[in-house]
């Protein structure tokens, strides 16, 4: 997932004394000796790696033909593991016997370090009390095949485990051969300390996720069950209603990150009128009070200047809160006499809704210079030589 990385050691690498051998992030630990002069590995022992997980393991020597173990195999002269550890055992000898003899490991990096993200162990060794299923390592992960018409692979915590700090647990199965059926192709479950099926939590991966590419099969931890989370005892993927062969790539515990949001503050002169966001139904948008929202970054966000009797809507300024909040005046013009006026909100910023006094027929002291008049029944303002309807518009 990460990026595999190789390390290679060669006859001459192999040099120095006692019972192990370091280089490039790997080690090789015997049970008896090594002898560096022949290059000889007695007595089994254990490659280690701080690199990350092995996810293979080639060693070509005069004689490996003793050497076995859970993932190993080939003929006297080569033997291969495959898996996915950070700790692989052999049993028996590895043999130079003063020959060429190459080491060659393929490592998966580790994940980087993510404070939202903790990764389970796919040892089959921890995954392998499941039910009429047989587990092990390949090199995509943890395979598990189902040897009657339905089966799980599990794990357990004991003691039990809190997980209510974490948000879902997330299985991603590269490969899936068979567990097809009506309802569903596999099913993760988590149980607590009850061990009890009937509140158990569930995900499922469903019959339109086609087979062999990369699914999430998730958990989500705030389903309304019963399930104690604080007590979290069995966690299981299983497959039904028909038997198959699955591969899970990576287990882990999940927290989701909150989503971006910045602050918006609307600012008016109350003698004058107000505004407000009037898109707030149906969207994530938080009405804090006094003009103050809190936005999600990217969302849409429509305002309304509503004008006291005398006064119109004249325009709108943009700024920083720190400069605006209170000031009626302050802030830069915005380019636009839309009212309502929408924009996508990507930072923090006030906006400012700016009103003058209403030019309408109510608003005009009538003089010698501003008289009403009446045309065909419409009501019109002369004034300054110039006409004017009901509502302050000059008429031209």
């Amino acid at each position: 997932m990460f990026g595999a990385t190789t390390v290679t050691w060669n006859t001459n690498d192999i040099t120095g004394s006692g019972k192990s051998f370091t280089k490039d992030g790997v080690t090789i630990t015997v049970a008896y000796d090594i002898n560096f002069e022949q290059k000889n590995f007695e007595g089994g022992g254990t490659f280690t790696t701080t690199l990350g997980n092995f996810t293979k393991i080639e060693v070509t020597a005069d004689d490996v033909y003793t050497v076995s173990g859970d993932g190993w195999s080939g003929d006297i002269a080569k033997k291969t593991w495959t898996g996915n550890a950070s700790s692989v055992s052999f049993t028996d000898n590895i043999y130079g016997n003063g020959g060429d003899i190459t080491f060659v490991f393929t490592i998966e990096p580790a994940a980087p370090a993510d404070p939202n993200r903790e990764y389970l162990s796919l040892d089959p060794s921890v995954w392998g009390w499941g039910y009429n299923s047989v587990s092990g390592s390949v090199e995509g992960g943890l395979q598990t095949t189902i040897i009657s018409d339905w089966g799980a692979v599990s794990t357990g915590w004991d003691p039990t485990r809190d997980l209510s700090e974490w948000d879902k647990i997330v299985f991603e199965v590269s490969h899936m051969d068979g567990c097809a059926g009506n309802w569903f192709k596999l099913k993760a479950y988590l149980r607590d300390e009850t061990e009890s099926e009937d509140n158990q939590m569930e995900g499922l991966l469903g019959n339109e996720a086609p087979d062999n590419e990369l699914n999430y099969l998730v958990i989500d931890l705030h389903q309304d069950k019963a399930c104690d989370i604080t007590k979290a005892r069995i966690l299981a993927v299983q497959c039904e209603p028909t038997g198959g062969i699955f591969t899970i790539s990576s287990a882990y515990l999940l927290k989701e990150e909150a989503p971006t949001t910045y602050t918006l503050q609307l600012v008016a002169d109350p003698e004058k009128g107000s505004v407000a966001v009037t898109n707030l139904l149906g969207s994530d948008i938080i009405d804090n009070g006094n003009g103050n929202y809190t936005v999600p970054e990217n969302a849409e966000v429509t305002i309304l200047a509503t004008p006291l009797e005398g006064y119109e809507f004249s325009g709108w300024k943009v700024g920083n809160i720190e400069e605006m909040v209170g000031c009626y005046y302050c802030g830069t013009a915005v380019n636009t006499e839309d009212n309502p006026y929408t924009f996508t909100m990507t930072a923090d910023v006030a906006y400012l809704a700016e009103f003058e006094e209403a030019q309408g027929i109510e608003n005009i002291v009538l003089t010698e210079k501003a008289k009403k008049v009446v045309v065909d029944g419409v009501i019109y303002i002369v004034r300054d030589g110039k006409l004017f309807n009901v509502t302050g518009a000059q008429v031209k």
